[in-house]
């Protein structure tokens, strides 16, 4: 009955409501199994309830079987964690479900996000500051090669970051330039080829 009851649930995607999650819970509680711990994140993650939704991903993907759940708790658990600022660990999950599929264009739409949202931490000069663009734009243009389906939302997101590249002089006066290697030496870790704004 409380399996058939979280089906009804997430069908009409009402997640987030307290029913479905005592249900969930309770389901949980009775027969613990990376399904039901997959329910309860979901419900959690409606709730914005970051914490707690992250708890029930990761007991997902470290139990389950089922690459197909796996992937989803993957996923799922890195936008978590890019809600939470936890930029490093959205990118272990991504890279994770790139494990189970290699063309999974959502997870370097991910890893391009957490560039983005956690550039600062990566401190430089005017040129390398830059270079976390340069990153992002790389994965983007990778999930547009792997998965056709998201070639218009990581064009959109290419156009945007590529105007934040360093100007020449930028990178000139630290005696780089462009098609230079640079490594970004923070938590990001990729090597990029400078290129520059217009």
């Amino acid at each position: 009955l409380l399996k058939r009851i979280i089906k009804i649930f997430e069908k009409r995607d009402c997640t987030e409501e307290d029913l479905y999650l005592s249900v969930a819970a309770q389901l949980y509680d009775k027969e613990p199994s990376a399904e039901a711990a997959y329910a309860i994140a979901n419900g959690y993650a409606k709730k914005k309830n970051y914490g707690t939704a992250a708890e029930f991903y990761a007991k997902t993907y470290e139990t389950s079987d089922d690459n197909d759940l796996k992937l989803k708790a993957f996923e799922k658990g890195a936008q978590v964690a890019l809600a939470q600022g936890q930029y490093s660990k959205a990118k272990s999950l991504a890279l994770k479900m790139l494990s189970i599929n290699s063309g999974s264009g959502e997870a370097y739409m991910i890893i391009g996000d957490a560039y983005i949202a956690g550039k600062n931490e990566c401190k430089g000069n005017e040129c390398t500051n830059r270079a976390p663009y340069m990153a992002a734009v790389d994965k983007y243009a990778r999930a547009k090669a792997v998965d056709p389906s998201y070639a218009e939302a990581a064009q959109k997101k290419i156009n945007a970051y590529s105007g934040q590249f360093p100007k020449k002089e930028d990178c000139f006066f630290h005696g780089m330039k462009e098609g230079d290697s640079y490594t970004l030496d923070c938590w990001i870790g990729e090597t990029v080829t400078l290129r520059f704004r217009d």
